[in-house]
């Protein structure tokens, strides 16, 4: 499971990302948002590219509300190739942050407490 924070993601110019919502909505910078625009953009041309597709879409309506977007390991890896093909061309010259952050943008598992861990045994 990666989960990610839910917070808009900041582009070059240190501001957020906005994500077109439609005609006569205002933009959206939440990070739901973002995935939403890269999936209704995804080329689907698999049965596999479906699944993961509608898998994604589950993912985005429960983070309706949330700080954090959840999504299971195959669809993550699913959406990182989606991601390197679309988010050039969707965000432009954020292509390439929108893409590292779907990457690398989730939440590690407790680095800290490891790194506490490894300095209590330096301590004895």
């Amino acid at each position: 499971m990666k989960i990610f924070s839910n917070a808009p993601i900041k582009g070059y110019k240190d501001e957020d990302i906005l994500v077109p919502m439609g005609e006569g909505k205002e933009p959206s910078s939440e990070f739901r948002y973002a995935l939403r625009f890269i999936l209704n953009n995804a080329p689907i041309k698999t049965q596999e590219d479906s699944k993961n597709g509608m898998r994604l879409a589950q993912s985005i309506d429960v983070a309706e509300g949330k700080d954090k977007v959840e999504m299971e390991e195959g669809v993550h890896d699913w959406l990182k190739i989606v991601a390197e093909q679309v988010t050039p061309v969707l965000f432009r010259i954020n292509g390439n942050i929108v893409y590292k952050y779907i990457c690398e943008g989730f939440e590690k598992p407790h680095e800290p407490k490891l790194k506490k861990e490894e300095n209590r045994g330096n301590q004895d």
